[in-house]
């Protein structure tokens, strides 16, 4: 999650109101049509490299979607001490935000599936990295030098696990793809799909920046305190390249991209953004929200266990177990993340 300092915010020209409600608008348009180029390419890609949507979804949809949070935190942290403040809080802001608003959205859309790798790899891996961080944070406190070095191993380490597996399926991926090329849309060419992730990616990154600052600034008019815009306001536009993306995603059928995208973005928010964010400068815990809100973002993601769980044949003769989030799901962690998000307002 990217921080914004008092000292930046403090420094941003004046910006007209109407302006600003132009610049979300026309932020939300370019995440819509970011997020439908980047989940038709990803999905291209993953077809001509013979793997899932899903490793797609948790490498370059989740990295993709992360990096304005990457860039921004850095330079932010670089900056001055001030631009760390939020940093901490805006992490596990966005991490909520992608399961209680991204996934809560696109469950109220279409129901999603969570497959067996993500039950019994991905998801344990997210709740060990922010079990690690809640410890990290809970001792120092806050998360220091060391605690980054120690997250960002743990972000080699999941990245080589990714790829390995990759490499162990992929014969059954080519596999499983061929036979359904022949009953679906011909596969994008190599450039063509390259090019739809490229400006996705783009318009996503512009997008987000837009909506963004226009949501700052309106908060700013409305008298709205700066650590509250880093958890709610902040985290929310941040988030919207998620939400966009998974939106998209489950409206194709391409549930494993929207699951990816989000259990690998915070993934990404903590063991690459919060470390490198730390290794620039030690992070400190905020005062007041911190640890009820780690809690909650541990809660959320805990909570993707609670779908109906199932024994699944797949198409290549192997037997595993999936899981499937409804509309009710989504509309129970969507009314929990709201309730956070006021009541974070509300004791501000």
């Amino acid at each position: 999650m990217l921080a914004i300092s008092p000292v930046n915010t403090a420094s941003m020209p004046p910006i007209d109101l109407w302006v600003s409600i132009g610049l979300v608008t026309i932020g939300l348009a370019a995440l819509l049509f970011g997020g439908h180029l980047l989940v038709t390419g990803a999905a291209g890609i993953a077809k001509r490299l013979g793997v899932s949507g899903l490793l797609i979804g948790l490498t370059v949809v989740a990295f993709g979607t992360s990096a304005p949070e990457l860039a921004l935190n850095v330079t932010a942290a670089a900056s001055s001490p001030a631009g760390v403040e939020l940093a901490f809080g805006n992490v596990v802001g966005s991490n909520m935000a992608n399961i209680g608003l991204v996934l809560g959205l696109a469950c109220l859309v279409s129901p999603i599936i969570i497959r067996g790798q993500v039950l019994r790899q991905d998801l344990p891996l997210l709740i060990g990295a922010e079990m690690v961080m809640i410890a990290i944070a809970w001792m120092t406190p806050g998360i220091d030098r060391l605690g980054g070095v120690i997250l960002m191993l743990g972000m080699i380490g999941v990245s080589v696990l990714w790829f390995r597996n990759a490499q162990a399926h992929a014969d059954d991926a080519l596999t499983i793809e061929a036979e359904n090329l022949a009953i679906q849309e011909p596969t994008l060419k190599w450039w063509m799909a390259v090019s739809l992730v490229l400006s996705g990616l783009a318009l996503l990154l512009s997008g987000a920046k837009a909506a963004e600052i226009g949501a700052v600034t309106v908060a700013q008019y409305a008298g709205v305190g700066e650590v509250v815009i880093g958890l709610t306001i902040v985290a929310i536009a941040t988030s919207l390249p998620e939400v966009a993306t998974a939106i998209i995603a489950v409206r194709k059928h391409e549930s494993d991209l929207a699951v990816g995208a989000v259990v690998g973005s915070n993934l990404f928010n903590i063991l690459l953004v919060l470390a490198c964010t730390a290794l620039v400068r030690p992070i400190p815990l905020p005062e007041g929200h911190s640890d009820w809100t780690l809690i909650i973002m541990l809660a959320l993601t805990l909570a993707l266990y609670l779908g109906p769980i199932r024994r699944q044949t797949s198409r290549d003769g192997h037997s595993e177990f999936e899981s499937q989030l409804g509309r009710a799901w989504g509309g129970s962690v969507l009314t929990i993340w709201i309730v956070v998000m006021i009541w974070t307002v509300l004791t501000a």
